[in-house]
């Protein structure tokens, strides 16, 4: 009934913890997935000796985060594909839990499990995704308690690393958009299956335990990378997926906020002028020679929509009050940065 799609790069200190917590599970109906993203670290044979039971799928090259899954997806022999990250552990009643809510809501087409913080379990860190058409992606309930987030609810999306999907919606919307390569893809799926009409259910019960970017922040360049694609990734998330009004409404307050996180982002990198407006401007670069591949897909999207702006709108909630509180601290954080960065270089 169910694939679980694990993509993988140097992981292999992840992996034991989160294989065995499948081996564990109380659901049985399922096979796995590992793709392996060219890993130097013996991840591909530290698989095929401790876990023959589970396909492995090696990769080329470090294709990213979307391309591996896709990889995955097209393998998969279950009418539902579970992706979940290699730093996580699963709940025994993670698989169960997806079973029951897929069974009671014939009507939903993909389904957000609850990810948990794996170092202090008191606390979620996502309840789903959310959609602030100002300031973008963010994931629901982080940092809140655990009990707060105990019923089922409709959400915008489900996180890639923990989201669960009837197979045949890749069918009717697509796969993962490999130009992504690793963040946001999964907002951007999120954004399709909303526009062509889908629901993502929220399921308290489906408990993933989640070593909070184990993966993505383990060394400066990863770190590097990850402030690089996100902003570049942003950028394509709005340009495919917001429609005429939508951009006309909040693209004020998007371009006031990536303003100042471009000032903000210039005055912290320690080096020449000309490689601090290199890598200040490296995301928006990149983003142009993407350009007319992410304006052919958003017209396609635009065009097969089916619904409104306004119950896309409905569906994208603002982030919560401390949400744009604890924004309004980081503006006025990186202000005052700036002040001092510029007063001692110049003064």
């Amino acid at each position: 009934m169910f694939t679980v799609v694990i993509p993988n790069w140097n992981g292999k200190h992840h992996l034991a913890e989160c294989l065995d917590s499948l081996r564990n599970q109380a659901w049985k109906k399922f096979e796995t997935i590992v793709v392996d993203n060219h890993s130097s670290d013996g991840s591909v044979e530290f698989v095929r000796q401790h876990y023959p039971e589970i396909t492995l799928i090696t990769m080329d090259t470090n294709s990213g985060f979307a391309a591996a899954v896709n990889a995955g997806i097209r393998r998969a022999g279950g009418a539902f594909v579970a992706l979940l990250n290699n730093d996580t552990a699963v709940d025994a009643r993670w698989l169960e839990a997806l079973a029951a809510a897929i069974s009671d809501n014939p009507d939903i087409q993909f389904f957000a499990s609850h990810l948990v913080d794996y170092f202090d379990r008191r606390f979620v860190d996502s309840a789903g995704d959310g959609v602030d058409l100002d300031l973008g992606p963010y994931k629901i309930g982080t940092g809140e308690p655990v009990e707060k987030y105990g019923e089922r609810r409709l959400v915008f999306g489900a996180c890639g690393g923990g989201g669960c999907y009837r197979k045949d919606l890749f069918d009717q919307i697509g796969l993962f958009d490999e130009d992504f390569f690793a963040y946001y893809e999964d907002v951007d799926l999120s954004f399709r299956a909303n526009w062509a009409g889908f629901r993502c259910l929220f399921v308290p019960d489906a408990i993933i335990y989640h070593k909070v970017g184990a993966t993505a922040k383990a060394d400066a360049e990863a770190t590097r990378r990850f402030a690089v694609m996100t902003r570049r990734n942003l950028l394509m998330l709005i340009a495919k997926n917001y429609s005429p009004r939508m951009l006309l409404r909040h693209i004020p307050a998007i371009l006031t906020i990536m303003s100042l996180r471009k000032i903000g982002a210039f005055f912290k990198i320690r080096s020449t002028l000309r490689r601090r407006l290199t890598e200040t401007f490296c995301p928006e670069w990149q983003f142009l020679r993407l350009w007319s591949a992410t304006i052919k897909k958003r017209r396609a999207i635009m065009l097969t929509r089916r619904i409104s702006d306004q119950a896309m709108e409905e569906r994208c909630l603002r982030l919560p009050g401390p949400g744009r509180f604890f924004l309004t601290v980081w503006l006025r954080r990186h202000a005052a940065l700036m002040r001092s960065s510029w007063s001692k270089r110049f003064f």
